[in-house]
């Protein structure tokens, strides 16, 4: 059973649930920068623009009707993040620390349906913003090597994000058609990196690559309603394919007065982001 005439509305409802699920996290200088048993605190504020896609399985139902099941692809365009952290990091031995990241995250992007399994092949297109939700994670920093001025360092950290429940609403202009969705998302990103350094008395740069892997999931709930009456509903339970990325990491940083600033970018084929982060050295 096809149903023609909710066609549109269904590429939306569907495009809603993939808009946060692979934004760019940042990562920090992945060298060691602390000695043994000392801790700092900092404040990390970023913002990243990606394009990807995603696809999920949907259950609609037409009061009156019945129901009917289907897969949709969706194309993401410039999502762009905004987010920020506070971070705590703790100094495990002269080459090595671990640290703490929490804070939130705001999305936005131009998300379109290329084509759709209904026959009338219309294609859907929506804007999405989201409001700030929890973000948070941990990552470990070792020095490999660490020579007069040069050195090598790595990084392996994981971040979790789940935006609040993100209510979107739909309208047919000169229609008296309306849809409501409530989306929950959740996904979790890890990255790898491996980064030479060069540092000087006060400043340092850094450059390497890194590796990136996301996996997330959705829950969502949408009403159709005409004239304020509900005529029908779509649940959908969508899961990001496994999706990983190589990319590169650079940085800058400048210590001045008991504060290091620092400068980042990551790049991947399909995504940038850059971060501006302030630590403080407490012990």
């Amino acid at each position: 059973m096809k149903i023609n005439y909710l066609t549109l509305i269904n590429a939306v409802i569907l495009l809603s649930w993939t808009v946060n699920l692979q934004a760019e996290g940042p990562m920090g200088l992945p060298a060691n920068m602390l000695g043994n048993e000392q801790w700092s605190l900092g404040i990390e504020f970023g913002q990243g623009e990606a394009d990807w896609s995603a696809d999920g399985q949907c259950t609609e139902t037409v009061i009156g009707i019945g129901s009917d099941s289907y897969q949709q692809n969706f194309q993401i365009e410039n999502l762009r993040s905004n987010m920020v952290f506070g971070q705590l990091a703790y100094g495990l031995t002269q080459d090595c620390d671990v640290f703490v990241r929490l804070g939130a995250v705001q999305s936005e992007a131009n998300i379109r349906v290329p084509a759709t399994t209904f026959s009338t092949g219309n294609a859907g297109r929506t804007r999405f913003d989201s409001d700030y939700g929890f973000a948070g994670g941990a990552g470990i920093r070792t020095t490999f090597y660490r020579g007069e001025a040069l050195s090598l360092g790595g990084l392996l950290q994981g971040t979790w994000f789940e935006p609040s429940g993100s209510r979107f609403i739909y309208g047919y202009p000169g229609s008296i058609e309306t849809l409501v969705t409530n989306v929950n998302l959740r996904y979790f990103q890890t990255k790898l990196s491996l980064t030479g350094m060069y540092r000087e008395e006060h400043w340092y740069l850094w450059m390497g690559p890194f590796l990136q892997y996301i996996k997330g999931d959705l829950d969502m709930e949408a009403l159709y309603y005409f004239d304020d009456v509900a005529t029908g509903s779509i649940t959908c339970a969508g899961r990001l394919d496994d999706n990983v990325h190589l990319g590169a990491h650079l940085g800058a940083g400048l210590r001045i007065n008991g504060l290091t600033y620092r400068l980042e970018g990551q790049f991947t084929n399909e995504s940038w982001l850059w971060t501006l982060g302030v630590i403080i050295r407490v012990k």
